[in-house]
């Protein structure tokens, strides 16, 4: 999630933390059963078939999705 990282030429990144990401993730024609989120080792809730995570500002999820 790039939202809210403002990279100036010199120095350090601002963030602002409040912009935060939220990210439906879901497959065509296949159907998902678990997901698991392998930076923090935890399962994902599942609704319907879909995923739904919050990514702060800056961050990152790798999603297993079987």
């Amino acid at each position: 999630n790039d939202n809210g990282v403002f990279k100036q030429q010199q120095g350090l990144a601002q963030v602002d933390r409040s912009a935060i990401a939220n990210v439906v993730v879901s497959l065509r024609n296949q159907k998902v059963t678990t997901a698991t989120e392998w930076l923090s080792d935890a399962r994902l809730p599942m609704k319907d078939g879909a995923v739904q995570i919050t990514i702060h500002a800056g961050g990152i999820a790798i999603v297993e999705l079987k």
